[in-house]
């Protein structure tokens, strides 16, 4: 489950320009983060051709934000080198607490293969209200309402640039997605429905 009070919505006091000033991403560009393991399973290297389409064709102010470490981490700076977009692609390693970057964001993607691996860092930045595009098979898949807290995606890169530019220019509700979060993925309800289930008091 997921700490809802724990991962939650900026409030006024947070200065997501200091953030993005040390990241080097401009106030008014579209932010993207991408919080999983770098591996091929998870294919991030989706997500790097996916901006180039973002950025060239539909002509958007794009930078993607990578955390987390893998042994594919070589492989993608120098795709995302190779694509031009090495000032563009932002990979920031392990880091202790992950909500200023999400709270620095516009949106969150999951671009994985396959629904193996459970997406909690991608749920932790859904309850910091933020809407996710994520691909049909990923894992976070099923927490997905097209249009309410974020929109599926294939696996094409060009379709996936499409959902981030339709995100970007969708009206969502931060508190909204927020609770609804908090109703699927409450850890507190999650741990009382177990112990229930195992006859635990």
């Amino acid at each position: 489950g997921v700490d809802n009070r724990y991962w939650s919505p900026a409030t006024s006091a947070f200065d997501r320009h200091a953030i993005r000033e040390r990241m080097h991403v401009p106030d008014n560009a579209l932010l993207i983060t991408m919080h999983a393991d770098l591996t091929a399973e998870n294919d991030h290297r989706t997500a790097v051709a996916a901006l180039r389409v973002l950025c060239e064709d539909l002509r958007v102010d794009a930078h993607l934000l990578f955390i987390g470490t893998g042994l594919e981490n070589g492989r993608l700076r120098l795709a995302a080198m190779h694509a031009g977009l090495k000032k563009r692609v932002h990979f920031m390693g392990q880091v202790r607490d992950a909500r200023e970057y999400y709270w620095s964001s516009d949106l969150i993607t999951l671009t994985a293969k396959s629904a193996e691996i459970y997406p909690m860092a991608t749920l932790q930045g859904m309850s910091c209200g933020l809407p996710v595009v994520a691909t049909e098979r990923s894992s976070v898949a099923e927490f997905i309402e097209n249009g309410v807290n974020g929109f599926l995606a294939t696996s094409n890169p060009h379709d996936i640039a499409v959902k981030w530019f339709k995100a970007y220019h969708h009206t969502f509700s931060t508190r909204n997605i927020h609770k609804r979060m908090k109703q699927q993925v409450n850890i507190s309800r999650m741990t009382r429905e177990y112990q229930e289930a195992m006859g635990v008091n």
